[in-house]
Parts: C-alpha cells; sequence; structure tokens
C-alpha cells in the first residue's frame, strides 16, 4: 500500500528531524521518502528521495 500525505510547515525548520508515531503489526515495515519545496508548483517539480538523496533510497522502520 502507498500513501502520499502533506505535510504543510512554516519557513524555520530546525534540526532536520521527522517525528512521527505509527502502530504496526508484526513483521510490517514502513519505508518512506520525502520532498519539499518553496512553493506548490516547486513541490510538484521535485522528485520524492531517501535519506541518501536518491529517488531509489528510502528509509525503513521494522517492527518484527
Amino acid at each position: 500500500m502507498i500513501i502520499k500525505a502533506e505535510f504543510p510547515v512554516d519557513d524555520s525548520i530546525d534540526g532536520g528531524k521527522i517525528f512521527f508515531s505509527v502502530n504496526l503489526s508484526s513483521e510490517t515495515s514502513v519505508k518512506f521518502q520525502v520532498r519539499s519545496g518553496r512553493s506548490q508548483d516547486e513541490l510538484e517539480k521535485t522528485a520524492f528521495v531517501g535519506p541518501d538523496g536518491s529517488v531509489a533510497g528510502s528509509g525503513r522502520f521494522s517492527h518484527l
């Protein structure tokens, strides 16, 4: 399942960290990619990337 969510933030992001809470079933994982832009137009032209900065990369959280 792929879920895309938009989280508008103000201009004063500090520390570069993303926090979230989720309940996972056993043997489930969450992969994520992010993108950002200063405007909706810029955002739509920007590719999603993983923590390594590549389009192929993704972060992963697992509950085993």
